[in-house]
């Protein structure tokens, strides 16, 4: 016991002469010293630097107005495509291209071209790709326009994978292979299924709906039937398809040979040839099917010299 109690005196005083040491060097560093002399400046100096603290942060929030077009000038190549699905046990799944941080609008359309809805979308890419669904996958409203369409984009670059999506009253899922490229996308990819889906009444479409040649019913349509402008209408351009168009009050009126499933037909008419009427409502994109039982996207625009005319306040 003599002998532990000088040991432990001594442990002590060693303790004590450490805890003071390392007090003296904590005062001695310089942010202690500028503390020091910021404490004992006057009033208007602590002034002058908090308000130099407050510009500082300003400064750094503060939104930089200036042209970045050379620095983030980077060509990316978008697509626009339709994918035909034919839900046979060989058939080939999509491909769809995807891009870090752009936007691809996925659309599920069935034979006629109304929009299919949506019940699920499943997927193990999680951190990988972020996918929107407009309406949720909660009460799927068949009527709803929006229900068969979701976007999504790349979170990383080179992502590959693939996704399944569940179609309401379809049994067989749908997988849509993504493959991630950093010049090229797919800006809107719609999925063709070649089955009526539930927007579509298909016992109306059966519905004898066209006009009967020779007749007067819809001379407009008659008109349109033979490549002739329709009374007070105006000529549009076509393009992607054969055909040609007018607008006529609140009505588009389109002869092609093409099979025209979207918009929704109002009527037509066949003739002898190999055209066909068509009275649609207004639209810049209609959707047929051509003799090889491809689906063509036509698109209708105002002629360049109509828009020239318009511009110039010509009428």
């Amino acid at each position: 016991m003599k002998l532990i109690t000088p040991i432990i005196t001594i442990a002590m005083m060693s303790l004590a002469f450490s805890v003071m040491a390392q007090s003296n060097s904590e005062v001695d560093l310089p942010i202690v010293k500028r503390a020091d002399n910021l404490l004992l400046a006057d009033p208007q100096t602590i002034i002058d630097l908090r308000h130099k603290i407050i510009q500082n942060s300003a400064a750094r929030q503060a939104p930089i107005i200036d042209d970045f077009s050379e620095v983030g000038n980077r060509e990316m190549l978008d697509l626009e495509d339709i994918f035909e699905i034919t839900l046979e046990p060989d058939s080939v799944a999509p491909r769809v291209s995807i891009a870090r941080y752009q936007s691809t609008a996925v659309s599920f359309v069935d034979a006629y071209g109304n929009p299919w809805p949506i019940r699920r979308i499943s997927n193990f890419l999680e951190g990988l790709i972020a996918i929107d669904k407009a309406t949720g996958d909660e009460d799927v409203k068949k009527d709803d326009p929006q229900a068969g369409s979701f976007t999504m984009t790349a979170l990383r670059h080179g992502v590959v994978g693939n996704i399944t999506v569940y179609l309401e009253g379809l049994s067989t899922p749908i997988s849509l292979m993504l493959e991630g490229n950093s010049g090229v996308f797919h800006r809107i990819a719609t999925m063709r299924v070649n089955e009526a889906g539930p927007q579509t009444n298909v016992a109306s479409m059966l519905n004898d709906s066209a006009v009967t040649i020779g007749t007067a019913s819809d001379v407009d349509l008659n008109n349109a039937l033979y490549g002739v402008s329709p009374a007070g209408s105006e000529t549009m351009l076509v393009s992607g398809a054969e055909g040609k168009a007018w607008i006529k009050d609140d009505h588009l009126y389109l002869q092609t040979p093409l099979a025209v499933f979207s918009p929704q037909i109002l009527g037509v008419s066949h003739g002898n040839g190999r055209y066909r009427a068509y009275k649609l409502p207004l639209s810049s994109t209609v959707m047929g099917t051509n003799n090889n039982g491809q689906t063509v996207s036509m698109r209708i625009g105002r002629a360049v010299s109509a828009e020239a005319s318009n511009s110039l306040g010509v009428r």
